[in-house]
């Protein structure tokens, strides 16, 4: 953890924490204060979608010089965890994570969100005759100079006979914030190498700027943390490291996942990593 927060966590961490129980609504609950620069909000659209799920949402209002952080946190902070239990009437409730902003702050990368943040949720219900109650319990960091850990717990009323046009709207443009499988034809980044000579992972560079820019890995299923991307030692390459002491050669075989941003919107995608023989001229895999 960056030792510029480290004291900030272990006062505030007694002192500021959050635990709220909120008033229920039907398809929000109020704007509460969470932080000195923060208010938090759950909203629910109260309507079906094609796909059978109701379209809901976490959103906050940050003032400027705040945020909060990604799944992935980077090297300080808090992720976002989400605890729907004691919930009624509800299977499944699972976040859709906007594309994160990567910052570098005194040599700390962090994968973050400023400002405006609505974080879509698809909500499967056991009943669709009845309503639900939704049992939101949230932990998050919020932060400027100082980092603020918060504990909410807050209700949310879906009923699906009160829909809720507006909240439907900003659920819906929250989504184009969130990657999606990138299937197009000649998409980028389709095949990652492992270079023993250079224990890192190696990948051909996009013709999109923006996409090498924005480049996130990552594992679907283990927390490891992996270095911003440089440009390779040949031109069009693009290397990737481990930010701890991690064997990489391990990873072959495994499927990595890849976030990035481009003209065309955000993508995500999982390629499977394969042993690379050379970089130098062009790759060659194995």
């Amino acid at each position: 953890m960056n030792t510029r927060y480290s004291c900030y966590f272990a006062l505030l961490g007694l002192l500021l924490l959050l635990n709220s129980a909120q008033t229920v609504f039907a398809g929000e609950t109020a704007w509460e204060d969470v932080a000195p620069g923060a208010q938090l909000r759950l909203i629910s659209s109260n309507q079906l979608s094609k796909q059978g799920y109701v379209d809901a949402a976490i959103q906050l209002r940050m003032e400027p010089g705040w945020k909060t952080y990604w799944r992935i946190p980077g090297e300080s902070g808090i992720p976002l965890t989400a605890s729907w239990d004691g919930s009624t009437n509800i299977n499944t409730s699972l976040l859709q994570w906007p594309i994160p902003k990567r910052t570098l702050d005194y040599g700390v990368m962090d994968y973050v969100f400023e400002g405006d943040l609505t974080i879509p949720l698809k909500i499967t219900l056991a009943d669709l005759d009845k309503s639900a109650i939704l049992n939101a319990r949230l932990v998050l960091g919020i932060c400027s100079d100082i980092c603020v850990p918060v504990l909410w717990n807050g209700q949310l009323e879906i009923d699906l006979n009160k829909p809720s046009a507006g909240h439907a709207f900003r659920v819906t443009a929250a989504y184009a914030y969130v990657p999606v499988l990138d299937d197009r034809s000649g998409a980028p980044f389709a095949r990652v190498g492992y270079s023993a000579e250079l224990d890192k992972l190696v990948l051909a560079a996009s013709a999109d700027p923006l996409s090498n820019a924005t480049l996130i890995l990552d594992l679907p299923k283990t927390a490891l943390l992996f270095d911003m991307p440089q440009s390779g030692p040949e031109l069009g390459t693009m290397t990737v490291a481990s930010l701890v002491n991690y064997d990489l050669s391990t990873l072959v075989n495994q499927n990595i996942r890849l976030t990035y941003d481009s003209a065309e919107g955000p993508f995500t995608k999982l390629v499977q990593v394969e042993v690379l023989l050379k970089v130098d001229g062009g790759l060659v895999f194995k």
